[in-house]
Order: structure tokens, then C-alpha cells, then sequence
């Protein structure tokens, strides 16, 4: 019978450099990832990869067979979707993640777009640290600020804008300002607000948006908000100059699931949230 799990095995360890990152990739550890190695090599009588340092590198008669591995990869992908689109096949979850006003505020209004005649459950994870996705914490990661490692499955979508924001009928140009909590210091928005305030000083801080764009609507404060947050607090207006502040929405996913189905569609679904149309 064809190993189809050992096949994968040397695929992903090709792509990946280390059993531990094949693990990762094949949601294994690492014994295993190698096992299925050490099967199908003693069924081949073959050594498909050397160790160089602290990589595995495909030895050449690996490096013959991995097209067809791939083409293979491409063709079981193909008749996956093919089933999918059918109405058959099993129910896909798709785990998204990105900071907290970036789920709240953009990802989890849209998500009925996305359902839309699919079999597909989605979590959004909500989370102000970057998720790991070699540990595979997530199927898809929505970064602001462009990725340290860019490959074929890093794309860029687009530009968060801000904008300082008061309370409705409020004078913003004598109110204190606030922003987010010294722990997230260096992040951009911090750093503008913290030139705006100058000599004044931020008075009051918060560890959320969402808490100081609430700050604001009270008419305590004027305070710099992503746009798409604001616009879900109808007591709050814009003040002051246009602000020459945006972050640049990357997406980022694993090389190896792009030709999933569900993979693909949440890759459409977030991209079309940066279109113009949209």
C-alpha cells in the first residue's frame, strides 16, 4: 500500500529542514515524524535525506521524487475541494488570529461573508502577542507591521488609518490626552501620541482601545483611534489635523496549506476586507 503519511513526512521535512519542524507541520512530535521517515526509507531501501549540521537535506534521489510529491500534493488538493464544493466532506476549522480591536471590530462583522454556504467553523483568536505559527497556533495571522520572514504565503492587504478622536460637542484642544498602558509603549500609536502630548504627558491610560475610546465618549479625553474602531462609537467625532499614522495589514499562513480549500477561502475573505469595495 502506498505510505501516504510517510510521503507527507518527506515533503514537509524537505520544506521544513528539521524533524521538528516536519512535526510541527504534520501536528506530530517529533519521534513520530521520524518514524514515518525510517518506514519508508526500509521500504524503499532508500536514504532519502543527510543530516548537515543541525538540518536534514533531501540527498539527490530525494531530490528526484519531490515534484512529483508535490504534483501529487496539488492533485489531493484539488480532489479535496472538488469534494467540498459537491456539498460532501467534513466540516473545516479555520483558526484566525489578530489583535484584539482587528477581531472585534473587522473580522468577527464580517464573518457572515465568509460562511456563506460553506461548511467551515472559524475561531477567531484574539490575541495582542503574536501567535506562533510554526507551532501551528493558527491556520491564518492578520499582523500589523510586515513580517520578519516573507514567503508565498505572506501577503500584504493593506493600511489601518487612525485619527484623533473627542467626545461630541467637547473643546478636544483642552482636554488631556490618553492612551494605551506603558507596557505597549512601543508600539506606533504610542509613540505618536506621545509626541502629540509633548510637555503635557498623557494623563490617563488604558491597556484596550475600546476602554479609551469609551474615556473619550464621557468627555474626558481625546485620544488616537484606529478608524475602524471608532466608527462603532457614534459619540465620537474626529479633531485636530489629519494624523500621518497607518500600520500596514499583512497576512501570513503556512506555504504547505495553500491549496486547502477553507485555507483559501479565509485567505479571500481577508484580503477582501482591504479592498475599496469592501
Amino acid at each position: 500500500m502506498i505510505d501516504w503519511d510517510g510521503w507527507r513526512a518527506v515533503l514537509l521535512l524537505a520544506r521544513a529542514g528539521t524533524l521538528a519542524g516536519a512535526a510541527t507541520l504534520l501536528g506530530v512530535d517529533a519521534t513520530t515524524a521520524a518514524r514515518r521517515l525510517r518506514r519508508l526509507e526500509a521500504s524503499l531501501a532508500l536514504r532519502l535525506f543527510e543530516r548537515q549540521g543541525a538540518r536534514l537535506v533531501p540527498t539527490a534521489a530525494c531530490l528526484d521524487l519531490l515534484p512529483r510529491l508535490e504534483q501529487a500534493e496539488r492533485a489531493l488538493a484539488a480532489a479535496e475541494s472538488a469534494f467540498e464544493q459537491g456539498g460532501g466532506g467534513p466540516v473545516r476549522v479555520l483558526r484566525v488570529t489578530a489583535v484584539a480591536f482587528l477581531v472585534d471590530h473587522l473580522l468577527a462583522p464580517a464573518l457572515p461573508r465568509l460562511l456563506a454556504g460553506r461548511r467551515l467553523r472559524v475561531e477567531l483568536l484574539a490575541d495582542n502577542r503574536n501567535l506562533s505559527m510554526a507551532r501551528r497556533e493558527a491556520d491564518l495571522a492578520l499582523r500589523l507591521g510586515r513580517p520578519d520572514v516573507v514567503h508565498d504565503a505572506v501577503q500584504r492587504l493593506g493600511t489601518v488609518t487612525y485619527a484623533v478622536y473627542a467626545g461630541r460637542g467637547r473643546d478636544a484642544g483642552g482636554l488631556p490626552w490618553a492612551a494605551l498602558s506603558d507596557e505597549q509603549a512601543h508600539l506606533p500609536e504610542s509613540r505618536w501620541t506621545a509626541r502629540a502630548a509633548g510637555a503635557q504627558g498623557i494623563e490617563h491610560r488604558a491597556n484596550r482601545f475600546e476602554a479609551l475610546a469609551r474615556m473619550a465618549e464621557g468627555g474626558l479625553v481625546r485620544v488616537l483611534l484606529p478608524d475602524l474602531l471608532a466608527r462603532a462609537f457614534p459619540a465620537l467625532v474626529r479633531v485636530g489635523e489629519p494624523v500621518e499614522l497607518e500600520r500596514e495589514a499583512w497576512l501570513v499562513g503556512h506555504p504547505e496549506d495553500a491549496g486547502a480549500p477553507h485555507v483559501r477561502a479565509g485567505v479571500d475573505w481577508l484580503a477582501g476586507l482591504f479592498r475599496p469595495e469592501s
